[in-house]
Protein backbone atom coordinates (compact mmCIF):
# COMPACT_ATOMS: atom_id res chain seq x y z
CA UNK A 1 0.00 0.00 0.00
CA UNK A 2 1.20 3.52 -0.96
CA UNK A 3 0.31 6.80 0.96
CA UNK A 4 -0.68 9.40 -1.40
CA UNK A 5 -0.95 13.22 -0.47
CA UNK A 6 -2.07 16.16 -2.02
CA UNK A 7 -1.10 19.80 -1.70
CA UNK A 8 -3.37 23.01 -3.16
CA UNK A 9 -0.15 25.38 -2.51
CA UNK A 10 -0.78 29.05 -2.03
CA UNK A 11 1.61 31.67 0.04
CA UNK A 12 -1.74 32.25 2.68
CA UNK A 13 -2.54 29.38 4.76
CA UNK A 14 -6.06 29.58 4.17
CA UNK A 15 -5.66 29.23 0.56
CA UNK A 16 -3.63 25.60 0.74
CA UNK A 17 -5.72 22.59 0.65
CA UNK A 18 -4.30 19.14 1.97
CA UNK A 19 -5.47 15.75 1.18
CA UNK A 20 -4.66 12.21 2.26
CA UNK A 21 -5.47 8.81 0.70
CA UNK A 22 -4.03 5.37 -0.04
CA UNK A 23 -3.50 3.76 -3.04
CA UNK A 24 -3.02 -0.81 -3.64
CA UNK A 25 -3.64 -2.44 -6.53
CA UNK A 26 -4.40 0.88 -8.37
CA UNK A 27 -6.94 1.79 -6.40
CA UNK A 28 -7.64 4.48 -4.59
CA UNK A 29 -9.40 6.31 -1.27
CA UNK A 30 -9.22 10.01 -0.41
CA UNK A 31 -9.50 9.36 3.60
CA UNK A 32 -9.62 12.69 4.75
CA UNK A 33 -8.89 16.51 3.75
CA UNK A 34 -9.08 19.95 5.06
CA UNK A 35 -8.15 23.48 4.13
CA UNK A 36 -5.48 25.75 5.72
CA UNK A 37 -6.45 27.24 8.93
CA UNK A 38 -9.08 24.43 10.06
CA UNK A 39 -8.72 22.95 13.14
CA UNK A 40 -7.97 19.71 11.88
CA UNK A 41 -4.07 21.03 11.35
CA UNK A 42 -1.63 21.42 13.84
CA UNK A 43 -0.78 24.45 15.20
CA UNK A 44 -2.70 28.43 15.05
CA UNK A 45 -4.72 28.89 11.93
CA UNK A 46 -2.72 32.06 10.73
CA UNK A 47 0.95 33.43 9.90
CA UNK A 48 3.49 33.95 7.09
CA UNK A 49 4.25 31.67 4.20
CA UNK A 50 7.34 29.97 6.68
CA UNK A 51 4.43 28.93 9.46
CA UNK A 52 1.84 28.31 7.05
CA UNK A 53 4.22 25.55 5.46
CA UNK A 54 5.78 24.55 9.07
CA UNK A 55 2.02 23.64 9.63
CA UNK A 56 1.20 22.03 6.20
CA UNK A 57 4.39 19.80 6.61
CA UNK A 58 3.60 18.65 9.62
CA UNK A 59 0.38 17.97 8.54
CA UNK A 60 1.67 15.38 5.86
CA UNK A 61 4.60 14.18 8.13
CA UNK A 62 1.90 12.57 10.28
CA UNK A 63 0.29 10.62 7.71
CA UNK A 64 3.15 8.83 6.14
CA UNK A 65 2.92 5.48 5.86
CA UNK A 66 4.87 2.82 3.47
CA UNK A 67 6.27 4.43 0.43
CA UNK A 68 4.92 7.98 0.08
CA UNK A 69 4.37 9.96 -2.92
CA UNK A 70 3.34 13.75 -2.54
CA UNK A 71 1.49 15.79 -4.90
CA UNK A 72 2.07 19.58 -5.01
CA UNK A 73 0.27 21.92 -6.75
CA UNK A 74 2.52 24.40 -7.58
CA UNK A 75 5.48 24.76 -9.76
CA UNK A 76 9.00 22.88 -8.61
CA UNK A 77 11.61 24.95 -10.62
CA UNK A 78 11.91 28.20 -12.97
CA UNK A 79 12.72 27.85 -16.82
CA UNK A 80 16.32 26.81 -17.34
CA UNK A 81 17.18 29.84 -19.72
CA UNK A 82 15.54 32.58 -17.19
CA UNK A 83 17.45 31.00 -14.18
CA UNK A 84 20.92 30.92 -16.21
CA UNK A 85 20.29 34.65 -17.10
CA UNK A 86 19.65 35.66 -13.60
CA UNK A 87 22.32 33.89 -12.05
CA UNK A 88 24.82 36.61 -13.01
CA UNK A 89 22.29 39.78 -13.82
CA UNK A 90 23.20 42.93 -12.11
CA UNK A 91 20.03 45.91 -12.78
CA UNK A 92 20.37 47.29 -16.22
CA UNK A 93 21.68 44.97 -18.11
CA UNK A 94 20.48 42.74 -20.62
CA UNK A 95 19.26 38.98 -20.08
CA UNK A 96 19.89 37.16 -23.85
CA UNK A 97 16.66 35.49 -24.95
CA UNK A 98 16.33 31.55 -26.41
CA UNK A 99 15.28 30.80 -30.06
CA UNK A 100 12.15 30.64 -28.76
CA UNK A 101 11.53 33.73 -26.53
CA UNK A 102 8.85 31.95 -24.52
CA UNK A 103 10.67 29.90 -23.06
CA UNK A 104 11.98 33.04 -20.78
CA UNK A 105 8.92 32.53 -19.04
CA UNK A 106 7.99 29.10 -19.72
CA UNK A 107 9.19 25.61 -18.80
CA UNK A 108 9.27 22.74 -21.15
CA UNK A 109 6.62 21.03 -18.97
CA UNK A 110 4.20 23.95 -19.46
CA UNK A 111 4.75 23.70 -23.40
CA UNK A 112 4.02 20.11 -23.14
CA UNK A 113 1.20 20.07 -20.78
CA UNK A 114 -0.43 23.24 -23.10
CA UNK A 115 -0.05 20.34 -26.54
CA UNK A 116 -1.55 17.87 -24.68
CA UNK A 117 -4.26 19.28 -22.71
CA UNK A 118 -4.43 22.73 -24.39
CA UNK A 119 -4.38 24.04 -20.60
CA UNK A 120 -1.57 26.65 -20.16
CA UNK A 121 -0.03 26.62 -16.66
CA UNK A 122 0.75 29.50 -15.09
CA UNK A 123 4.20 31.25 -15.90
CA UNK A 124 6.19 30.68 -12.92
CA UNK A 125 8.68 32.84 -14.61
CA UNK A 126 6.73 36.09 -14.96
CA UNK A 127 3.54 35.68 -12.88
CA UNK A 128 3.04 35.68 -8.89
CA UNK A 129 2.65 32.34 -9.09
CA UNK A 130 6.42 32.51 -7.83
CA UNK A 131 5.51 33.15 -4.52
CA UNK A 132 3.27 29.80 -4.52
CA UNK A 133 6.01 27.63 -6.12
CA UNK A 134 8.38 29.27 -3.11
CA UNK A 135 5.78 28.18 -0.73
CA UNK A 136 5.49 24.61 -2.04
CA UNK A 137 9.60 24.48 -2.18
CA UNK A 138 9.22 25.39 1.60
CA UNK A 139 5.94 23.32 2.46
CA UNK A 140 8.26 20.68 0.77
CA UNK A 141 11.65 20.87 2.78
CA UNK A 142 9.20 21.42 6.24
CA UNK A 143 7.57 17.76 5.12
CA UNK A 144 11.24 16.23 4.75
CA UNK A 145 12.41 17.69 7.88
CA UNK A 146 9.75 16.40 9.74
CA UNK A 147 9.61 12.66 8.44
CA UNK A 148 12.97 12.52 7.93
CA UNK A 149 12.44 10.97 4.51
CA UNK A 150 14.21 12.66 1.23
CA UNK A 151 11.16 12.61 -0.57
CA UNK A 152 13.06 13.07 -3.94
CA UNK A 153 11.69 14.43 -7.40
CA UNK A 154 11.96 11.95 -9.38
CA UNK A 155 11.19 11.41 -13.52
CA UNK A 156 10.06 7.74 -12.77
CA UNK A 157 8.30 6.00 -9.97
CA UNK A 158 10.32 4.85 -7.20
CA UNK A 159 10.07 4.08 -3.47
CA UNK A 160 8.97 7.73 -2.21
CA UNK A 161 8.72 10.63 -4.13
CA UNK A 162 7.25 14.37 -4.19
CA UNK A 163 5.75 15.38 -7.89
CA UNK A 164 4.42 18.37 -9.19
CA UNK A 165 0.78 18.15 -10.34
CA UNK A 166 -2.17 20.30 -12.29
CA UNK A 167 -5.66 19.42 -11.06
CA UNK A 168 -7.07 21.33 -13.96
CA UNK A 169 -5.08 18.84 -16.48
CA UNK A 170 -5.55 15.53 -14.16
CA UNK A 171 -9.27 16.10 -14.31
CA UNK A 172 -9.40 16.73 -18.33
CA UNK A 173 -7.68 13.37 -18.42
CA UNK A 174 -10.09 11.72 -16.63
CA UNK A 175 -13.07 13.84 -17.70
CA UNK A 176 -12.68 16.35 -20.07
CA UNK A 177 -13.09 19.48 -19.98
CA UNK A 178 -14.10 19.89 -16.25
CA UNK A 179 -16.22 23.72 -16.59
CA UNK A 180 -15.48 26.35 -13.77
CA UNK A 181 -15.36 24.42 -10.64
CA UNK A 182 -13.60 27.08 -8.55
CA UNK A 183 -16.78 29.45 -8.61
CA UNK A 184 -19.28 26.29 -7.92
CA UNK A 185 -19.75 24.07 -5.06
CA UNK A 186 -22.62 22.07 -6.81
CA UNK A 187 -20.63 21.15 -9.80
CA UNK A 188 -17.61 20.02 -8.09
CA UNK A 189 -19.96 17.32 -6.12
CA UNK A 190 -21.06 16.74 -9.89
CA UNK A 191 -17.40 16.10 -10.83
CA UNK A 192 -16.86 14.26 -7.95
CA UNK A 193 -18.95 11.90 -8.71
CA UNK A 194 -18.11 11.50 -12.02
CA UNK A 195 -14.40 11.02 -11.08
CA UNK A 196 -15.67 8.01 -8.80
CA UNK A 197 -17.50 6.73 -11.70
CA UNK A 198 -15.02 6.96 -14.35
CA UNK A 199 -11.42 6.44 -12.40
CA UNK A 200 -10.47 4.13 -9.91
CA UNK A 201 -10.97 6.20 -7.14
CA UNK A 202 -13.29 6.47 -3.88
CA UNK A 203 -13.85 9.67 -1.89
CA UNK A 204 -14.61 8.73 2.30
CA UNK A 205 -17.80 11.12 3.21
CA UNK A 206 -15.66 13.76 5.16
CA UNK A 207 -13.20 14.70 2.18
CA UNK A 208 -16.01 14.93 0.29
CA UNK A 209 -17.57 17.26 1.79
CA UNK A 210 -14.41 19.12 2.51
CA UNK A 211 -13.76 19.46 -1.54
CA UNK A 212 -17.40 20.63 -2.31
CA UNK A 213 -17.25 23.30 0.22
CA UNK A 214 -13.72 24.67 -1.01
CA UNK A 215 -11.73 24.55 -4.09
CA UNK A 216 -8.44 24.67 -2.64
CA UNK A 217 -9.54 21.29 -1.05
CA UNK A 218 -11.16 20.04 -3.92
CA UNK A 219 -7.64 20.50 -6.24
CA UNK A 220 -5.88 18.73 -2.64
CA UNK A 221 -8.05 16.06 -3.82
CA UNK A 222 -7.39 15.81 -6.97
CA UNK A 223 -3.50 16.34 -6.22
CA UNK A 224 -4.13 13.13 -4.42
CA UNK A 225 -5.19 11.64 -7.34
CA UNK A 226 -2.45 12.85 -10.06
CA UNK A 227 -0.15 11.27 -6.99
CA UNK A 228 -1.79 7.93 -7.24
CA UNK A 229 -1.64 8.30 -11.36
CA UNK A 230 2.20 8.76 -11.36
CA UNK A 231 2.98 5.86 -7.94
CA UNK A 232 1.13 3.47 -10.34
CA UNK A 233 2.37 4.57 -13.78
CA UNK A 234 -0.42 6.01 -15.31
CA UNK A 235 1.73 8.89 -16.41
CA UNK A 236 3.55 9.06 -19.19
CA UNK A 237 7.12 8.94 -18.98
CA UNK A 238 9.16 11.99 -19.35
CA UNK A 239 10.28 12.04 -23.12
CA UNK A 240 14.07 11.14 -23.00
CA UNK A 241 15.24 14.27 -24.49
CA UNK A 242 13.72 16.38 -22.04
CA UNK A 243 15.00 14.09 -19.12
CA UNK A 244 17.96 16.70 -18.39
CA UNK A 245 15.87 19.89 -18.27
CA UNK A 246 12.83 18.19 -16.38
CA UNK A 247 15.78 17.65 -13.56
CA UNK A 248 16.31 21.30 -13.72
CA UNK A 249 12.88 22.49 -13.97
CA UNK A 250 10.72 20.33 -13.29
CA UNK A 251 7.88 18.45 -14.79
CA UNK A 252 4.13 18.39 -14.74
CA UNK A 253 3.10 14.62 -13.93
CA UNK A 254 -0.59 14.08 -15.34
CA UNK A 255 -2.18 10.71 -17.02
Amino acid sequence: MTTVLGVDVAARLRNIGVAHGTVEDGDVVVHAAVRGGSDALPGPGTGPTAQAAEIVGTWLAERMAGPVTVGLDAPLGWPDPLRAGLAAHVAGGSIAAPDDPDRLWRRATDQDVHARFGKLPLEVGANYIARAAWAGLEILRQARLRSGRELPVPLTPGTDAAIETYPAATLRSWLGDPGGYKSDPDLRAVLLDRLEAAAPVRIEPPARREAIASDHVFDAVICVVAAADFATGRTPPVPTALHQVARTEGWIHVR
